[in-house]
């Protein structure tokens, strides 16, 4: 029994240290210490080792078990920004009287989610075209979303022929020789007062696309709608097949996690900026405000904490499970990874969320996020 303790000693307390650091970096900017970035992302196992390690000291009566139960006391805020504690119910295609639906969705270009690139020619619009249909939101928010001039590539004229006669597109790239237009874009069947994107954004990285806010006219009240997409890995087929190596143990394993860490260290920065610049924009707001986007960070990290601020994350409120949003068809750890929870819908705490739900799997590289959203009570 002793070595039983002494074992539980040696390795609990670390454990535990880990695990606490993991919590709490959500309050440290990745540009101030950029191993903060990472840490979030170990932090749902971390937690559970600490579950299964507590229960365990427990059997076996070692007396620092007081410090398990501690430590999962003091990282309430990261554990309920990633569990939601709400009983959801299924989700109900009719939209109740005085709610808005809105959808958010990082659409990869209508890329289908087998093909590792961009591809003009091959496409998945119909079956994503399809997928919105059926949910028929009364506001969509794309990311990563392109049009074209090309017959099979008029993609914006496709989606406001279904109902949405108004839109607010910030133009992040635009490729001539393809007549390609892309970046975030928010369809509305509502009336759009005005919009704007933000040009301190593009000065910022060329790694993110612009973030676009409307102002959105619901019956006699205004909210105001903002899309986001930010900084990404930028990984490519090569940093997918170094992540292969580094599971794998090959021989290029150094080479291949300096190369992605390097990446990913730049990421956490990157996004550490855009998530203050995004708050920024959220408090200068005169009306409630519904944020939609893909993060690219989760729940535990500083990214998530900045931006979500005083809203409430529409999956806590009404969702279950881990709610992964974020599933790569070109790397199986990506794949087999249960925590990518990266895509999100925010909503103003005077807006209640009735229902959410995820979109069908397979059909892009992320999940699509749908709520029901309580409008604003008429005067």
């Amino acid at each position: 029994m002793k070595g039983i303790r002494r074992f539980f000693l040696v390795i609990y307390i670390p454990v535990l240290l880990l695990y606490l650091l993991a919590s709490f970096t959500m309050y440290v900017h990745p540009e101030n210490w950029w191993p903060s970035g990472f840490l979030p992302l170990m932090h749902p196992f971390l937690l559970l080792l600490v579950i299964l390690l507590t229960i365990l000291s427990i059997s076996v009566r070692f007396r620092y078990v007081w410090l398990g139960v501690a430590a999962l006391g003091l990282s309430y805020p990261s554990v309920s920004n990633t569990l939601p504690l709400s009983i959801p119910g299924s989700f109900v295609q009719e939209k109740e009287n005085g709610t808005i639906r809105v959808m958010s969705w990082n659409i990869r270009r209508f890329t289908p989610y087998y093909l590792n690139y961009f591809d003009p020619e091959k496409n998945n619009v119909d079956g994503m075209l399809e997928e919105i249909r059926r949910y028929d939101p009364d506001v969509l928010c794309l990311q990563e979303f392109y049009t074209s001039k090309r017959p099979n590539g008029r993609t914006m004229e496709k989606i406001r022929s279904m109902g949405y006669p108004y839109m607010a597109f910030a133009r992040h790239r635009y490729f001539r020789e393809l007549t390609i237009e892309e970046g975030n874009i928010i369809f509305s069947k509502y009336p759009i007062l005005s919009w704007h994107g933000f040009e301190d954004a593009r000065r910022m990285s060329e790694g993110w696309d612009e973030p676009v806010f409307a102002d959105i006219l619901t019956g006699k009240d205004t909210i105001r709608i903002g899309a986001f997409h930010m900084e990404s890995y930028g990984f490519v087929q090569r940093d997918y097949e170094d992540l292969a190596k580094i599971r794998n143990q090959e021989d290029e394993d150094l080479r291949a996690s300096r190369h992605i860490f390097g990446k990913m260290r730049y990421a956490f920065q990157r996004r550490g900026k855009q998530a203050d610049l995004i708050s920024g924009k959220v408090g200068e707001s005169p009306f409630p405000v519904i944020l939609c986007g893909d993060l690219n960070d989760v729940p535990a990290s500083y990214s998530y904490r900045i931006v979500k601020g005083a809203l409430d994350d529409a999956f806590l409120e009404k969702g279950a499970g881990l709610g992964k949003t974020f599933v790569s068809g070109r790397s199986r750890l990506l794949t087999w990874l249960p925590t990518l929870r990266i895509d999100y819908i925010f909503t103003d705490r005077r807006l209640p969320v009735h229902q959410f739900t995820r979109t069908t799997g397979g059909l892009s590289d992320h999940r699509g996020l749908v709520a029901d959203i309580e409008l604003p009570k008429k005067q």
